[in-house]
């Protein structure tokens, strides 16, 4: 039932969507497991994080204006 064009939680899905959805849920943490394995291993891993927390501080930095 929709209130003002909202759905109400939680959704209704049928069973077969459901399981649509947890294949594809399961299929993207297999993908993420695989990038996180690859970083694991890889020389540039490290370097690559400090960049991007470094960049990210500094977009947070720019944005409250400090």
């Amino acid at each position: 039932m929709a209130k003002q064009g909202i759905q109400m939680l939680p959704p209704a899905i049928s069973q077969s969507q459901a399981i649509e959805l947890l294949c594809k849920l399961a299929n993207i943490n297999m993908i993420i497991g695989s990038m996180k394995n690859g970083f694991c291993h890889s020389s540039v891993g490290d370097a690559l994080i400090n960049l991007f927390t470094l960049s990210e501080s500094v977009q947070s930095t720019r944005i409250e204006g400090t």
